[in-house]
């Protein structure tokens, strides 16, 4: 999974390189720009590493590295429901869902409420010569996590990929953007 993350004036915020895609390891680097420059730069001068997936295709064995510290993704996530929807604590022990829908992902604040903080869009098919690029929307009410959003998501959507069980029921997300509404 290589793509960017970029704003509504293309800046690019998040970069996600996945060099070697080996047979029972994957290892996806998440970098941060460090840079305020519109349009799209790829240089890797401009970037901070968040964070690492490594992921192994027996995830019991697969961790995220994030802030220095390395969580087995076993432990950092719980998969509750029948879709194996799945449940981490964030900052102030606060508990999020990436919900695993048709084609979709949903990041919501476990409450009552189930408080939306991040959607994902995938490309649209109705309409090929408008078709928008797949998008990851991160709300108000995630604005203060978005590192720990984009990493999780990375598992995320590598864990949905990884239950698609054609080709036609992946999602694409090369072309994904970041937009963070306010």
């Amino acid at each position: 999974m290589n793509c960017s993350y970029v704003n509504n004036d293309d800046q690019v915020l998040y970069v996600v390189e996945t060099p070697n895609t080996g047979r029972f390891r994957t290892v996806s680097t998440v970098k941060r720009t460090t840079s305020s420059k519109n349009g799209p730069d790829s240089s890797t001068d401009n970037f901070t590493n968040v964070g690492e997936l490594v992921y192994n295709h027996s995830s019991s064995r697969s961790f995220i590295r994030l802030g220095g510290q390395e969580y087995g993704t076993s432990r950092f996530f719980s998969k509750v429901g029948w879709k194996n929807d799945l449940v981490f604590t964030g900052p102030e022990s606060v508990e999020y869902k990436w919900r695993l829908g048709n084609k979709t992902l949903q990041l919501v604040r476990r409450n009552a409420d189930k408080t939306p903080i991040a959607l994902f869009h995938p490309e649209s098919i109705e309409s090929p010569s408008r078709k928008p690029p797949a998008s990851l929307e991160i709300f108000s009410e995630g604005a203060h996590m978005v590192d720990l959003i984009i990493i999780t998501y990375v598992f995320a959507q590598k864990e949905y990929d990884s239950r698609a069980s054609s080709p036609e029921g992946t999602v694409n997300v090369l072309n994904a953007m970041l937009g963070i509404c306010m």
